[in-house]
């Protein structure tokens, strides 16, 4: 009798601890179902038949794991499956899941591996929560965050990447989100190693203050790209910083607007100053010059006489040429737009160099197809131009060289684009960023303004000049014309 009531006993307790755990098991808010070895389902809790829209858990027993979802995450699902049997735990995997009716939910699963006491896997423990609305939130986030012209990331103290928005990837050259969330931002965005000096993230973690500063950065293909860069804290209740946010403007056509504003005024001062030196030299440069002549034509002279008087013409009509490219830069001549072939340009500017080359023991090589879209240009002007190319081509080649000018169509960017490269001494990349800055020259004789002519030039036919060089190697300047202003 006594064992009997023993049984019995026993058995009260345990149905009374299998309703505890049930009533346990319906009280965790995730949906928790256990699957067998063929991923049937074998028990579920009330949020788990909720959250399908079952109407009771024996309309869900017996069913295939597969059932839960759409047809493109079975695959996922078998994937996920057998690496929670190699890890025993598989956390936070998104899957879209179907409800009874057909409706399409979002759920984050988690999947671990029920084992018996000898390490034997008998069951599949899945728990999973509905994330349709924080995903829709997420998702509207984005979109209103891509929307913003300027770039927006946001990092963890880790200086993990947690969002960025469309811009980044675009001032950074990335493919997709995928190549920076979760990644280093100083390794993914400034290449370097650690966090990069002078950090403004570090600077608000440290302080939770708002930090900014403009930088320069160098893209893929070298191009300069100047940044306004501010950072913001993100804390928590207890004003602790966690996250920061970096808002990243690209502010390289302001800074190009202003140089050139600056560049304009430098011009009206080196103006004003030409025209004095026109005033106070040119005349008494063309007296002595005049006067060198008649006596060259109207005396009898020794001839070392007549050796120096030439060297004073010679240095004379120098200067002349010096004062008159000055005013040239400080007070261009009025640009007159005609539709004109650039390729004749290009056969005229040639011509006047060929003696220069020959005895200079540089092969010139014109490279041009039967025809090039008409274009409106100013023709002397771009003679101009090129000849003050050429002529740096032909200094970078003393002893002798190649120089190859092509022209060719670029349909795709509607430009006719015109190459000078030489296998001159080239240029240092030091000295890169300042080719086209008035005055600036490596020449012992030179006056640095060659190349600021041409650049001013191609500007005013709404053109872009870019320089390639290498030491030693030699020097290529590619000059793009818009097909726009034809016709």
């Amino acid at each position: 009798m006594e064992t009997i009531e023993a049984k019995h006993k026993q058995g009260e307790e345990l149905r009374w601890e299998r309703g505890r755990i049930k009533n346990i098991f319906d009280l965790i808010p995730d949906a928790i179902i256990i699957f067998d070895l063929n991923l049937n389902v074998v028990e579920c809790s009330q949020t788990t038949i909720d959250l399908w829209r079952y109407s009771s858990k024996s309309e869900i027993i017996g069913k295939n794991i597969h059932e839960f979802v759409v047809d493109k995450d079975h695959q996922r699902i078998i994937k996920d499956v057998k690496k929670a049997l190699e890890q025993g735990l598989v956390r936070d995997v998104e899957y879209t899941c179907l409800t009874k009716k057909g409706e399409e939910f979002i759920a984050l699963i988690s999947l671990g591996i029920v084992k018996d006491t000898s390490g034997k896997p008998v069951y599949y423990l899945a728990t999973a929560k509905d994330i349709t609305k924080i995903k829709l939130s997420k998702q509207r986030l984005q979109t209103i965050v891509d929307g913003i012209k300027d770039g927006i990331l946001i990092i963890d103290k880790d200086y993990k990447i947690l969002m960025v928005n469309s811009e980044i990837l675009r001032i950074f050259n990335k493919r997709s989100f995928k190549d920076l969330i979760g990644k280093n931002c100083f390794n993914e965005l400034y290449n370097n190693e650690g966090v990069c000096d002078n950090c403004l993230a570090h600077k608000t973690f440290k302080s939770g203050e708002v930090y900014n500063i403009v930088k320069n950065y160098f893209g893929i293909n070298k191009e300069k790209i100047v940044m306004d860069i501010s950072t913001f804290p993100i804390k928590d209740p207890n004003g602790k910083v966690i996250q920061v946010i970096e808002h990243i403007k690209n502010v390289s056509d302001r800074i190009k607007l202003e140089d050139q504003l600056i560049s304009r005024e430098r011009m009206a001062a080196i103006g004003e100053l030409a025209s004095g030196i026109a005033h106070e030299i040119r005349n008494p440069l063309g007296n002595i010059s005049a006067s060198v002549q008649y006596c060259l034509s109207k005396l009898k002279l020794p001839r070392e006489a007549i050796k120096y008087l030439k060297i004073i013409v010679k240095n004379s009509e120098n200067a002349n040429r010096v004062i008159k490219d000055l005013l040239n830069l400080a007070k261009p001549r009025e640009t007159f737009f005609k539709i004109g072939d650039i390729g004749e340009v290009i056969k005229n500017t040639c011509n006047l160099f060929k003696a220069k080359c020959l005895k200079q023991h540089v092969r010139l090589t014109r490279r041009l197809p039967r025809s090039l879209p008409q274009i409106l240009l100013d023709k002397g002007r771009v003679i101009e131009a090129f000849s003050n190319i050429i002529l740096n081509a032909l200094e970078a080649m003393l002893d002798g060289g190649k120089l190859t000018i092509t022209a060719y169509c670029d349909f795709k960017n509607n430009e006719v684009v015109v190459s000078f490269l030489d296998t001159g001494k080239g240029i240092c990349q030091e000295n890169m960023n300042k080719i086209f800055t008035p005055f600036f020259t490596t020449k012992k004789n030179g006056m640095g303004l060659g190349l600021c002519l041409a650049h001013q030039v191609i500007n005013d036919h709404k053109g872009k000049i870019k320089i390639e060089s290498k030491v030693d190697q030699g020097t290529e300047i590619i000059i793009r014309l818009p097909i726009s202003r034809a016709l």
